[in-house]
């Protein structure tokens, strides 16, 4: 009777989580690996499934992919990838996926999919290591979706981290129940990330994306299910406005709460959205403004611009001062120097005209995750600004990091992996602040047999001159 019983449940959970196939044109697609993605499909389905048809989809492989990607308006891949390749299915030795070119085996390939001219998918995000990589072996993932059926697409150029997928794809949903364009809820996710986990953390998912076709269709263009119930117009965020003294955040629940400006302290250190008469959001956290978006930065597609890299990379040049004074203007020097930041790193963001400057600290040559992102148009307009962990790291003057004791670290964090002869490498590292200790966040990189890639993060606990650190 335990097995019956056992089996009873496993069957139900199952069923729960996969939902039968009901793809329609007014159909949100998510598929997402295991309880740590489930976030990805549970946040798009609290925030646009009073319009949509969201259905998600556990590691469920690619049998019905392209029924999927001609049939929604929104089609999200939380998986494992490597580069050119979205996997939707990890199960050992039945890995699945889809490719740009050259499918077969475990891959179909987007280029072998017949063509929708009237592109109903609005925008396909592909969150897996690397899948924004275009090689020889399985092309551009992004240019061959969009030349099929959609409008857009999205991937990485680098290891994604499942946190940051779900708080970005937590924040990009959270926009789009707004109903504003796609340019603005890539720009929103990207800041907001930046001011919930900090501007070095989050920077990577903003300078390296990849992209192609257009991002200025607008969320409330896409066509609802007449089934579902439309939206509340009282819980729209464009009606939130600084004027009347009303704020709009995500509560630490995650829900949604609107409440007078005078009681904005009750969440502690929860990001606060404002919005002003042009629907441009400024947010704060403990009264201190630590992002900004520019709603209305979009491209005209009618008008057709040709730029070249050289024009890219003299603008990039010329547009870092302009960045600089944005920086001097923004930064509370109330509580930290601008002194200490400097240039770390510029990219030019075509999906959303933008020449995206990243400053940042370092303290004993270690870069913190105090860092500021200063982001403007071709037009020299301000169009993004985050700038979360000002000053968090400046009591700290003298810390101790023995590189070999860190490299044993590495070592035992590692052995499961290196006992299943995994391949791995460091990511990124950079200090930061967790559970009130100063650490060592070291990102590594795991390549499971050349069959896909996935991510770990490791915590190095640092000695300093703090009396807060253990």
């Amino acid at each position: 009777m335990k097995k019956i019983g056992l089996l009873f449940i496993g069957l139900f959970i199952f069923v729960f989580f996969q939902r039968p196939e009901m793809v329609s044109a007014s159909t949100v697609t998510v598929h997402y690996n295991g309880a740590s993605r489930l976030d990805t499909y549970t946040y798009a389905n609290n925030y646009v499934g009073t319009l949509h048809n969201v259905v998600g989809y556990n590691n469920v492989g690619n049998n019905n992919v392209e029924n999927q990607l001609k049939n929604s308006v929104i089609f999200v891949a939380h998986n494992h990838g490597m580069p050119g390749i979205q996997l939707l299915s990890d199960e050992e030795g039945n890995e699945s996926g889809i490719s740009g070119t050259n499918g077969g085996g475990a891959w179909k390939a987007i280029s072998s999919m017949s063509t929708v001219s009237s592109r109903p998918l609005y925008i396909a995000i592909y969150y897996g290591c690397n899948t924004g990589v275009t090689t020889s072996s399985y092309g551009n993932i992004m240019a061959q979706t969009t030349s099929k059926m959609a409008k857009s697409a999205v991937a990485w150029k680098m290891s994604t981290y499942v946190v940051d997928v779900n708080l970005w794809n937590k924040y990009f949903f959270f926009k789009a129940r707004s109903l504003t364009s796609g340019s603005a809820a890539l720009t929103y996710a990207d800041t907001q990330l930046a001011a919930d986990t900090g501007s070095i953390n989050a920077s990577g998912m903003k300078t390296n994306r990849v992209t192609s076709g257009s991002f200025n269709w607008q969320f409330g263009n896409m066509k609802k299910d007449s089934s579902l119930n439309t939206m509340d117009s009282n819980l729209d965020i464009n009606n939130v406005l600084i004027k009347n003294k009303k704020i709009n955040f995500l509560d630490k629940n995650n829900i949604e709460v609107e409440i007078n400006s005078a009681n904005k302290n009750s969440f502690g250190d929860e990001l606060l959205t404002y919005q002003d008469d042009n629907k441009n959001d400024y947010i704060f956290k403990n009264d201190v403004l630590v992002g900004y978006v520019n709603n209305n930065n979009s491209k005209d597609d009618n008008i057709i611009t040709v730029v070249n890299m050289n024009t890219i990379n003299s603008n990039l040049n010329n547009y870092s001062q302009i960045a600089s004074k944005y920086l001097t203007s923004l930064l509370n020097e109330n509580i930290t120097n601008i002194k200490d930041y400097t240039l770390i790193d510029a990219k030019y963001l075509e999906s959303t005209d933008e020449y995206s400057y990243v400053f940042g600290k370092k303290l004993n040559g270690y870069l913190v995750n105090d860092g500021i992102i200063i982001s403007i148009n071709s037009d020299k307009e301000l169009v993004s600004f985050s700038a979360a962990q000002q000053g968090l790291f400046d009591k700290y003057n003298e810390i101790q990091i023995d590189d070999i004791k860190v490299s044993n670290f590495i070592e035992k964090e590692m052995s499961i992996e290196k006992e299943q002869n995994i391949e791995y490498t460091i990511d990124k590292q950079f200090l930061n602040i967790v559970d009130n200790k100063l650490v060592l966040q070291i990102g590594m990189t795991l390549n499971h047999n050349n069959k896909y890639y996935s991510t770990k993060t490791l915590y190095y606990n640092v000695k300093s001159n703090s009396d807060e650190i253990q």
